[in-house]
């Protein structure tokens, strides 16, 4: 059943178009709001929900080029210059490539972003013991 909520002293009459017009765009409103947070739970529920690891062993050197070319492609003014080093150069680690390589990209994007307006940004990436 349908309730219209009157304002003291206002007549049924008083629920003019503009009143109408304004309570579904209220609604509409709150629909869509409610469809973000619906969206924000479902990606936060996919977050908590990260699949089990597929490791392997992976060449540390052949893993930060990878990044490195990613990077390249986010960098596209040119203005951040990259630097890889791997010490040693022949290091392994036993680990889920894709996520480790999707966890370095989203690092190698933040660096990206908090440089944007330098002249020389450098963004010095690592592996090993330095």
């Amino acid at each position: 059943m349908l309730h219209w909520y009157i304002p003291d002293g206002e007549s049924p009459a008083a629920l003019n178009e503009d009143h109408i017009r304004s309570t579904i765009k209220g609604l509409e409103v709150i629909q869509e709001q409610g469809g973000g947070l619906m969206g924000f739970v479902q990606s936060y529920r996919s977050l908590l929900s990260v699949p089990r690891p597929d490791k392997s062993i992976v060449a540390v050197q052949k893993l930060l080029e990878k990044v490195h070319v990613l990077m390249d492609q986010e960098n596209r003014d040119g203005t951040v210059h990259f630097t890889i080093v791997t010490d040693p150069m022949d290091l392994e680690l036993f680990i889920d490539e894709k996520q480790i390589s999707q966890i370095l990209v989203n690092l190698g994007k933040n660096a990206l972003q908090s440089l944007k307006g330098q002249e020389k940004g450098h963004i010095h990436i690592m592996g090993g013991d330095q």
